[in-house]
């Protein structure tokens, strides 16, 4: 018999399916079956941040991936997701104070150096654009957009 646990990774990972299918309504409803049995589901919030956020839903995209990194707050892939969605609302101040935030948790993630010096740039903030451009590069030398970023 399957643990709980087990039940919920599957349950997961098909709701990830789901989003990347564009099934959101069906992801969704997943997640929420997992919040309900395991309401402390840091995973589950995370996950259903992702669809609201690719419904443009941003307002509760903020309030699940808030949820996810109150109940985890080690997962640098939650700050970067709620500074994705800051950044998509024009809320430059705090994308930059999250992904700060998921830097301090993983200092090479490349994809947030990326988006963090594309709201620096947005912000005016250009040498320390560049820098973050930079590093992107450096981790992730064989990605060419990387490169035609920092060419910009």
């Amino acid at each position: 018999m399957a643990t709980i646990q087990s039940q919920h990774t599957e349950t997961l990972e098909l709701a990830a399916e789901y989003r990347l299918d564009g099934r959101h309504e069906d992801a969704e409803g997943l997640c929420r079956q997992i919040l309900q049995q395991s309401p402390n589901s840091a995973a589950a919030w995370h996950l259903l941040g992702l669809i609201r956020s690719d419904s443009g839903d941003f307002s509760a995209a903020i309030h699940s991936l808030t949820k996810a990194m109150a109940l985890d707050a080690t997962q640098a892939a939650y700050y970067k997701a709620l500074a994705d969605v800051y950044a998509s609302t024009g809320d430059k101040d705090r994308a930059i104070q999250s992904y700060r935030d998921a830097l301090r948790l993983k200092h090479d993630y490349f994809e947030v150096h990326s988006n963090l010096g594309g709201v620096l740039l947005d912000a005016g903030l250009f040498d320390e654009a560049v820098a973050h451009y930079r590093m992107a590069v450096r981790l992730r030398p064989d990605i060419a957009e990387l490169h035609d970023n920092l060419g910009n």
